[in-house]
């Protein structure tokens, strides 16, 4: 017979501090006695008070455990598509996944700083990733190491995520290389090489690590490249200040140049099987949240980018806030701070 409620409190401390193993082991517990009740087997063993201790103890269960994944430990999170499919956001496989690209990537500061940080995010965070996952199709989680660090890393991004990849043809490599045949990588325009890095100012960006969630895909949001809707009674032109406006009332924003680069990195060599691996070969993206800062050659014009397949390079390029191109887009992003 089961001991009746108060007998055997389920410990709340013990759960919260315990591993993923041991709270395992205690919901397979709570679980195998109610498959028992499902399967018959001991129904004519229990009576209507048993039965609300079993179903007491899997509600406060339940509830501990939705208490354990906001403090952080052993945090998975379930949500949905825009399908309505299942999918899941493991969060220490996905710091541990960025913790090796960085190190492969010879990215050593920020593969430090992400291997020390703990992943902990408010039910409010959690949710809006589910709402962001269901509503606008985001299926993508990207850790930083912070904006100060990505800043001073700037150089060594750029040179590291350019390198040659084992797996790429010759002709998806990147190719140009200088005089004494040194590659030369990505193209910077003379606007954004005179100013890169000091002069390149990044927005919306905390000074500690955060999760930078988007979507997965090869080309920019589709509307982005069309007159926007929404942001009065007449559609506007599709500029980087109204693109940035119509983010933020959707609580979203862009990209910066160094995220850019370990996206372009990371998309190409998952993506290294098909014919075209590299993301905006056919379009350009502004990169919403890098723009030139005060002593450049074009205060506040906003960094754009793509894959030039015919030059073998990303390219990179600036143009003043208020233009617009039906070629220029824009990826979104949502920001998460880790706290």
């Amino acid at each position: 017979m089961l001991e009746h409620e108060g007998s055997s409190k389920i410990d709340e401390q013990e759960i919260i501090s315990s591993g993923i193993e041991s709270t395992s082991l205690i919901t397979q517990e709570i679980v195998g006695q109610i498959n028992a009740m499902q399967a018959g087997r001991k129904l004519e063993n229990l009576d209507v008070l048993e039965l609300e201790v079993i179903r007491n103890k899997y509600l406060e269960l339940k509830n501990i455990l939705a208490l354990k994944s906001e403090v952080g430990s052993g945090l998975i999170l379930q949500a949905k598509t825009e399908k309505g499919e299942a999918i899941e956001f493991n969060f220490e496989q996905i710091k541990t996944y960025w913790i090796n690209f960085y190190q492969e990537n010879n990215l050593p500061e920020i593969a430090e700083v992400v291997e020390k940080m703990k992943i902990n995010l408010t039910k409010e965070q959690q949710d809006r990733i589910k709402e962001l996952s269901e509503k606008k199709g985001f299926n993508k989680m990207i850790i930083f190491a912070g904006n100060e660090i990505m800043k001073n890393n700037s150089e060594r991004i750029k040179q590291q995520t350019e390198k040659e990849m084992e797996g790429l043809t010759p002709e998806q490599q990147y190719q140009e290389k200088d005089e004494s045949g040194k590659l030369i990588g990505a193209y910077l325009s003379d606007s954004v090489k005179s100013a890169f890095p000091e002069k390149i100012k990044n927005n919306n960006r905390p000074n500690k690590p955060y999760i930078f969630f988007c979507k997965d895909q090869s080309e920019v949001d589709e509307e982005t490249r069309k007159p926007l809707k929404g942001l009065g009674k007449e559609e506007v032109k599709n500029s980087p200040e109204n693109i940035r406006e119509y983010f933020k009332k959707q609580g979203l924003t862009g990209y910066t140049l160094e995220e850019y680069f370990v996206f372009q990195r990371e998309h190409t060599a998952k993506n290294k099987e098909i014919e075209n691996p590299h993301p905006d070969r056919n379009n350009y993206t502004w990169l919403l949240d890098s723009e030139l800062a005060p002593g450049s050659r074009g205060l506040g014009r906003v960094l754009y980018a793509s894959w030039d397949s015919d030059d073998q390079q990303v390219r990179v390029d600036s143009r003043a806030s208020d233009s617009c191109s039906s070629s220029i887009g824009a990826r979104s992003s949502a920001i998460f701070e880790i706290l």
